[in-house]
């Protein structure tokens, strides 16, 4: 899209705002549709285009015995208490849902009036209004400008460095330490008041929580869930936010294999929340009704120029890559880069 100063730094944190934002959409729309997404289906029961479970049986049937330990949605919303909770709305989320009501509105009609002068106010450089790679390119076009315009992330200011607001910026997983770092300093994106924000991001990072607490040889996972639990509660506790929506318009976003796990804990942030993984894993159960993929960069020096060559969108030939190295699936058995591009 358009250029901006701290050109790389700004296209870094528009890639996780685009996927934050594609998913709020939904959510934050149910939301104001009287808090009816409830639809979203188990992970134990999601089945891909050719019939078949994700993972295999035996892997479902462990995640089962796991299930007791979460909530069940439908339940949920037979509890006449949560039900009364979506129907007091403060003045702050009428506001809010006016404007997204008027975003609608406007992508409706860019959708429909293509030649609409209001539709043409908005220009933009690289912008190609063809291709079948869009359902509709102009209310593609509108929607990404109204996103880069109206788009409000509060981020709770709780918790202290370095298991929040602070992450690796010089590994494989920079990009968690790199959107934690940007959105500190973002003045675009980001607001300090938690009344205008579209959604609020819990700052934990998996990375350092693993890297400070857990010890690889006691390997006590219950560190990661005391340390988001507790998170959890004390918004939760302060804040409005999180109970007015039960965790539906709150993200978390991580790099880390362990990424999921982190949300396992927390019965409405695993199923309800909106999670940013790099690891966006179907046998991970990652929901793509609601959760949102991350692009993992291996940064060795942590430096973020030069990425895309300096070639601007309409003059890039690639559209992604595969890297890969040895990889051990188990002890028997081990499948490189070769094997692996094979079964892609």
């Amino acid at each position: 899209m358009r250029r901006y100063t701290r050109k790389h730094q700004s296209s870094l944190i528009l890639l996780a705002v685009i996927s934050i934002a594609a998913a709020s959409a939904i959510v934050v729309f149910k939301v104001s549709k009287g808090l009816s997404w409830h639809y979203l289906a188990s992970p134990w029961t999601w089945t891909s285009s050719l019939g078949g479970p994700f993972s295999s049986r035996h892997a479902i049937d462990k995640r089962k015995e796991k299930a007791k330990e979460y909530i069940n949605l439908e339940r949920i919303w037979n509890d006449e208490s949560v039900k009364r909770r979506g129907k007091h709305r403060d003045g702050s989320l009428e506001m809010v849902e006016a404007d997204l009501a008027k975003a609608r509105a406007l992508i409706r009609d860019a959708s429909l009036n293509p030649s609409n002068r209001s539709t043409l106010e908005l220009p933009d450089s690289d912008y190609v209004p063809q291709g079948n790679i869009y359902r509709n390119p102009h209310a593609f076009h509108r929607s990404y400008l109204l996103m880069e315009k109206m788009f409000k992330i509060f981020v709770y200011e709780e918790g202290e460095p370095p298991l929040f607001h602070y992450g690796s910026c010089k590994d494989i997983y920079s990009m968690e330490g790199l959107f934690m770092s940007l959105m500190e300093q973002d003045t675009r994106y980001r607001t300090w008041d938690p009344n205008e924000a579209h959604v609020y991001f819990l700052p934990f990072s998996v990375v350092m929580i693993l890297k400070h607490l857990f010890d690889p040889i006691i390997r006590d996972k219950a560190v990661m869930e005391r340390t988001v639990v507790d998170y959890v509660g004390i918004i939760s506790n302060k804040y409005p936010f999180w109970n007015r929506s039960i965790g539906v318009d709150h993200f978390m976003l991580s790099c880390h294999d362990w990424g999921p796990r982190a949300t396992w804990y927390v019965k409405e942030l695993y199923y309800n929340s909106i999670r940013v993984l790099c690891n966006a894993n179907t046998s991970e159960y990652f929901n793509p009704k609601k959760d949102a993929s991350f692009p993992e960069i291996n940064l060795v020096t942590g430096e973020i120029t030069n990425l895309t060559a300096h070639l601007t969108p309409s003059n890039r030939s690639i559209l992604a890559f595969f890297a890969g190295n040895l990889y051990q699936v188990n002890r028997h058995a081990q499948y490189d880069s070769e094997g692996a591009r094979a079964m892609l």
